[in-house]
């Protein structure tokens, strides 16, 4: 009897243990003006975006807090520096990480310094960078991270030509805009990029008003939403147009400014 009763508790452990692995973590971090987000399997992450250097102790603090002990790869959806400037901090604690951004280079000159420290950095060869775009596809550790833009890289918008990143796990499907507008929202769904089963999608522009189109919000129909913003943005993030568009289709919306971190699992 006590080694049947012993087998049983085995096999429970077995079953307990494989539901813990079987679950991915997303965390749209609150790091103020800019955005980070986490993807997270056990003790293994991923970075989508940095936020902007003046947050970088928040960010190794928020990494610790969720026990990711090793940030595998970093992708930088543009080089705002409130989405990329963080590289910096990110790579000295976590050498190893591969970097993945589109190469788009801001042609005006003089650029602000933080743009131009970090492409510059990314083109010495001393970090591990590889170019995506549209079409590119990433498999870590069962997630899909695919990238819907841009097509090609051309003109000196970094907006324009932000990263838009649909990660795919199971079934479920979480869309993150960077600071995509909506030109590139009416690309997507020209191309019928748009992911099916949302269950999360990472507004574009901090909620700005050239974004989330009523169009893209009906045919994405997220189960929930989130905006990476700081309390008192000077440019008056969220634009109160996209929280009233967001609010009057009864999609739950979380504000990093207002409620912290966002904490997704999916299974």
């Amino acid at each position: 009897m006590l080694k049947k009763i012993l087998l049983f508790i085995a096999a429970l452990l077995v079953i307990s243990g494989n539901c813990v692995e079987a679950e991915m973590r997303c965390v749209v971090l609150d790091v103020g003006e800019g955005q980070a987000v986490l993807l997270q399997r056990e003790e293994y992450g991923v970075l989508i975006d940095t936020g902007h250097f003046g947050k970088s102790y928040s960010l190794l603090t928020a990494l610790e807090k969720y026990g990711v002990k090793t940030v595998e790869k970093v992708m930088l959806t543009h080089l705002d520096p409130d989405h990329a400037s963080g590289i910096f901090t990110v790579m000295h604690h976590f050498p190893d990480a591969e970097i993945y951004e589109s190469g788009h280079r801001v042609n005006i000159m003089p650029s602000i310094d933080s743009i131009r420290w970090v492409a510059e950095q990314l083109d010495t060869g001393y970090w591990n960078v590889k170019n995506v775009i549209q079409g590119s596809c990433l498999e870590w550790r069962g997630v899909k991270i695919a990238v819907l833009w841009p097509q090609i890289i051309q003109g000196d918008s970094l907006n324009r030509m932000s990263l838009v990143i649909n990660i795919s796990y199971g079934s479920k499907n979480i869309l993150l805009m960077g600071d995509a507008d909506k030109y590139v929202e009416e690309q997507i769904m020209t191309n019928n990029f748009l992911p099916g089963n949302a269950e999360l999608l990472v507004v574009g522009h901090h909620g700005a008003l050239d974004a989330t189109s009523k169009k893209f919000l009906d045919e994405l129909s997220p189960q929930a939403a989130v905006i990476s913003v700081n309390k008192e943005n000077i440019r008056g993030y969220p634009h109160r147009t996209v929280v009233e568009r967001i609010n009057s289709r009864k999609i739950p919306l979380h504000i990093t400014a207002r409620h912290g971190d966002f904490t997704i699992v999916v299974e």
